[in-house]
């Protein structure tokens, strides 16, 4: 199909109206203006907000406690007017007068106390008031000669105090205006008399209070009950309310306005208010306290941050914007240049390898156009790797689209890919990215294969870890391949150290093999003092240690108690142990320690080093089998001893060490007497028990690093190493002493007394050669054959006339 001649004018003309077919930096800088002209716009309406909420609950805060402060004051006061009414009531000489109706007797005696407990309590305005029944007055403190009008229609506080017989105490209106009244039975004998009231005004407590700057109170009440009190009383009409006292910063005009607006809580101009109801003991409302506080500093103070925010964020926008244009050129310059070098670096090495990431134009175009050919095969895609602007050579020009546009930069898919140079960018980087991806992917299934690290969650390798790996798959093959020659176990366990300080820089390390047929372990090789690097009983008893019992690697890190027996600082050090299979069965541990912060980068070698060990594994097994094999050729199997043929291999080598390092070694011939009788009368089985038994009595008797052979039947040899002029008589001689006074017990439970005779002789001071001071330790011992045997005869030159022997 051919290009309709005004199409290329046309995509032209698009990219250039469409703000989506700009570049990233103009893009950028456009978006990034109008973000910050909002941001900075919402951001200080905001702000602003935040501050006048604070501002407000800060105020609120204030405004409630001082609230809460007039309120205790007030609790405070009605506590102390009950106590003094309760204790005016049980003064048995005011039960007196009201009981004999005495008003002279009562204001004799009531008057002075008034008077003292106004002194006492600081209280100069508070008055007494006595009431008979219902609520008939009878004594007032502060006016005397007023008496016995009835109060049963105003003062309902007294009429239930008189009929209830308890004491009533809370807000009341009278003729002084609101006041605290506290109210309290008298009786006589039980029989009640009538009643006596405490009060005091409210207006005289508030003159009291020590107002904090800024602070104003105002005593509002209703005026309903403005009858109630007396019409000279100076007062102040606000409409519902009448205000009876203004105190700190509230006045009359600022009363009215704060009225006029509704009440509650609330501001005019730099003032704020609350007004909170004031309640008589029926809970009826019969006034209120208008708290405000005057907040003009603290809404200056909020206004010029608010202004220093505006001019900061302005200025720290312009700085910003022409920061950002600065750096959006540079930016793309940046972009520009490297895709230069992706695309150089694919060209090079991996351009006919790289395939960028396909996405099926449906979903980018999201067309529904059925003759497209897509739609009849969806595995036809749009690869950006494959038109006529591909990076590759081999697949440029490619496209199954290029049937239908003649180039790529017609193609509404190709411009949908690539409208910027962030699209470009991804593209070319994920080109490389996928094909890396499959690579790294193949190759990451290769090492879980070859490293058996099935049980491990997978991860992609990098390409660092890739190379290690294979550096170390290298290395572990020239290993591998070293170990085929080796001659011996310890040669073996070199090679491990040599890997373990020249392949992965570990230079504190102990390996340490299992001892065949008992518990304890032997250290065959160490890069550190044993003494700091173990407990003794692990050393003894290998089944304490965890890695042996469990075949599993054991570290310190991240559990340090893992295992009782790590002993090292398992603050400052690491220490693991990885367990050596041989077998089926754990035949050797090898125990790391190092610092703290080594042990991250060594902890991704533990696959590797366990692949060493499982190389060493199957060879120590072999070398240890023939070195069983070949212990077991040179032992005697009913002593255990060593045989002749291991004397035979094993003497000339000896020899020459000795007469190297000037040794002196004693040779002890031992034959135990009257041996064949043992034989003759309780058969060879008893023979047998008791060359056993022989045997082990003469290895008590000697070192470990002595040689114990049984030479013939019922002789035996023994070698003892670097021995002092005179000390292999004396060891003979506890030999001889030893057997003499074993009981030898049969299997039948019969017992023998068996005796040894023993010849002594040394090298090099009795011949040159081992064999011939053998020969002479013979002579020796059948001299101490002739001498009545059971004796230790040392050879003498006189023992041996012959000149070969």
């Amino acid at each position: 199909m051919k290009r309709h001649p005004f199409v290329a004018l046309q995509n032209t003309f698009k990219r250039w109206v469409n703000p989506a077919m700009w570049g990233l930096h103009i893009r950028f800088l456009a978006i990034s203006g109008i973000f910050l002209f909002f941001g900075i716009t919402a951001a200080m309406v905001y702000i602003s907000r935040v501050l006048q909420d604070n501002v407000d609950q800060s105020v609120q805060d204030k405004i409630r406690v001082f609230q809460q402060s007039i309120h205790d004051i007030m609790r405070t006061q009605t506590d102390s007017l009950l106590s003094m009414s309760s204790f005016v009531a049980s003064l048995p000489e005011v039960a007196s007068a009201i009981d004999a109706r005495d008003r002279d007797a009562l204001k004799r005696f009531i008057l002075p106390l008034v008077e003292k407990v106004r002194v006492t309590t600081s209280s100069p305005t508070v008055y007494f008031h006595f009431h008979l029944p219902p609520a008939i007055s009878f004594l007032r403190t502060w006016n005397v000669n007023k008496f016995g009008e009835d109060l049963s229609g105003q003062r309902q506080m007294v009429v239930r105090c008189n009929r209830d017989q308890v004491s009533l105490w809370g807000f009341e209106i009278g003729q002084g205006g609101t006041v605290i009244r506290a109210i309290s039975p008298i009786f006589s004998d039980g029989k009640p008399l009538g009643s006596v009231e405490a009060a005091i005004n409210i207006s005289d407590i508030l003159d009291k209070m020590q107002i904090p700057q800024d602070y104003g109170i105002a005593l509002l009440l209703d005026n309903a009950y403005r009858d109630k009190w007396e019409s000279n009383f100076e007062m102040q009409d606000l409409g519902k309310w009448i205000m009876l006292k203004a105190l700190g910063n509230t006045d009359y005009q600022l009363a009215r306005q704060i009225v006029d607006t509704g009440g509650g809580f609330g501001r005019t101009g730099n003032v704020y208010f609350a007004q909170f109801p004031l309640e008589d003991f029926q809970g009826n409302q019969i006034g209120e306290y208008l708290v405000t506080y005057n907040a003009g500093l603290i809404l200056a103070a909020n206004q010029a941050k608010t202004n220093n925010f505006v001019w900061l964020n302005i200025t720290g926008s312009i700085f910003m914007w022409a920061f950002l244009a600065l750096n959006v050129n540079r930016i793309k310059r940046f972009f520009d240049r490297l895709r230069k070098i992706i695309i150089a670096s694919q060209q090079n090495d991996f351009s006919d390898r790289f395939e960028s990431d396909h996405i099926h134009c449906l979903s980018v175009l999201n067309c529904a156009n059925e003759k497209c050919p897509v739609h009849a095969d969806p595995s036809q895609v749009c690869y950006l790797e494959t038109g006529s602007e591909a990076i590759s050579p081999a697949l440029r020009n490619t496209c199954v689209f290029l049937k239908k546009y003649d180039s790529c930069d017609i193609c509404p898919v190709y411009a949908m890919r690539c409208g910027d140079e962030i699209m470009d960018m991804k593209n070319v980087i994920n080109t490389m990215l996928g094909t890396w991806g499959v690579f790294l992917n193949r190759v990451g299934s290769l090492l879980t294969e070859v490293l058996r690290t099935h049980d491990q969650a997978y991860r992609l390798p990098s390409l660092d870890q890739v190379s290690g790996y294979l550096e170390h798959m290298a290395k572990l093959t020239a290993f591998s391949h070293d170990l085929q020659g080796v001659n011996s176990i310890e040669e073996v366990y070199s090679h491990l150290a040599h890997a373990f300080e020249t392949h992965f820089n570990l230079k504190h390390f102990w390996i340490m093999e299992l001892v065949q047929d008992k518990k304890n372990m032997e250290i065959v090789m160490e890069r550190l003092a044993y003494d700091a690097a173990f407990q003794p009983e692990v050393i003894a008893d290998s089944s304490l240690c965890r890695a042996r019992r469990t075949a599993e690697e054991v570290i310190s890190e991240p559990n340090p108690v893992l295992c009782p027996y790590f002993n090292c600082d398992t603050d400052a050090y690491v220490r693991f142990c990885l367990p050596m299979v041989m077998g089926g069965r754990v035949g050797a541990i090898v125990s790391f320690v190092m610092p703290r912060g080594e042990w991250l980068s060594n902890r991704a070698h533990m696959v590797m080093l366990r692949k060493y060990l499982d190389e060493s594994a199957p060879v120590l097994s072999s070398l240890r089998l023939l070195r069983i094999s070949q212990e077991q050729s040179l032992r005697d199997p009913l002593t255990g001893c060593h045989n002749r043929r291991y004397l035979d291999e094993y003497l000339p080598q000896y020899e020459t060490l000795n007469k190297r390092t000037r040794r002196h070694v004693g040779l002890l011939m031992c034959d135990v007497d009257f041996f064949k009788q043992v034989n003759d009368q309780h058969g060879h089985e008893a023979g047998d028990a008791v060359l056993k038994q022989v045997a082990e009595a003469i290895r008590d008797n000697i070192r470990a690093s002595d040689i114990f052979i049984r030479y013939g039947g019922e002789e035996f040899l023994v070698l003892l190493n670097e021995v002092t002029a005179g000390a292999s008589t004396e060891i003979a001689e506890k030999i001889r002493m030893s057997i003499n006074a074993h009981a030898f017990r049969l299997e039948n439970n019969a017992v023998l007394h068996k005796t040894i005779s023993i010849g002594v002789a040394e090298f090099p001071d009795d011949g040159e050669t081992m064999y011939k001071v053998i020969k002479f330790a013979d002579v020796a011992l059948y001299a101490a054959k002739g001498q009545g045997r059971n004796k230790v005869v040392r050879f003498t030159p006189d023992m041996w006339l012959e000149k070969q022997y």
